[in-house]
């Protein structure tokens, strides 16, 4: 399926979810600002200018957004509040030089945005990636030396499970900035990070600790590159 195709016929069958939890329109325009914040405060090297910048981007965009989804439902006015919260918290944190902290904060708005899209029947492709994120984790955060293979391989076949619906991107591409150039290189991504996987699960069934822990660093790396792209970060 190419770029064209695989656009035209996913925003066909999101349009009717869209009516249960505002436009796709709205959902897509609030990652596209929400991403840069996050992915920025987890990033110590990021220039503060920068950090700074993109939390000041998401918080001019959030009024507008806000009124959007309100009232569209128990689960997105939950995702509101989420987000006023975190939003001010993260902001709070900013000021006072605690990025990580901050990064923390707005990883909350994640996940509620997530339920949100689930109760409302939208298929958001953003939210295929958080529900690896999520696993993947766990998995990294399980991938300790001395971490039994018992106790890792269900976190890695659960998180390649997951995978599998991420390496089938279904989005408008306009919506989200890609042109087929940009496509091609997401593409190029998930196939690296399936590669990963795998190399993982080899290391994983050779018994070797060293390379597993490392490659689940480098899955975690990937991602972070891939759920980048979805984002728009500006000049």
């Amino acid at each position: 399926m190419n770029l064209r195709t695989l656009t035209a016929c996913c925003f066909l069958a999101l349009s009717s979810a869209a009516a249960l939890a505002g436009p796709i329109e709205d959902m897509v325009a609030f990652e596209r600002v929400y991403i840069p914040a996050l992915a920025l405060t987890n990033q110590p090297q990021a220039p503060a200018e920068r950090v700074a910048g993109s939390l000041s981007r998401l918080a001019a965009a959030w009024p507008g957004l806000r009124a959007a989804f309100s009232g569209k439902g128990e689960a997105l006015d939950k995702a509101v509040r989420t987000t006023d919260a975190a939003l001010g918290q993260a902001e709070r944190l900013i000021a006072g030089g605690k990025r990580a902290e901050a990064h923390e904060a707005l990883e909350a708005i994640r996940p509620a945005f997530l339920e949100a899209r689930r109760a409302a029947g939208i298929d958001l492709y953003v939210d295929r990636l958080t529900e690896f994120h999520d696993a993947m984790e766990e998995l990294v955060k399980a991938a300790q030396p001395g971490a039994p293979r018992a106790h890792l391989e269900p976190l890695l076949e659960h998180a390649s499970g997951l995978w599998t619906r991420a390496e089938r991107p279904q989005f408008d591409a306009a919506l989200f900035g890609f042109d087929d150039a940009k496509y091609a290189e997401l593409r190029r991504r998930l196939q690296g990070e399936r590669e990963t996987i795998d190399a993982l699960r080899a290391a994983l069934e050779g018994g070797d600790a060293a390379r597993t822990r490392e490659l689940a660093g480098q899955l975690k790396g990937r991602f972070g590159q891939i759920y980048a792209m979805f984002g728009d970060f500006g000049s």
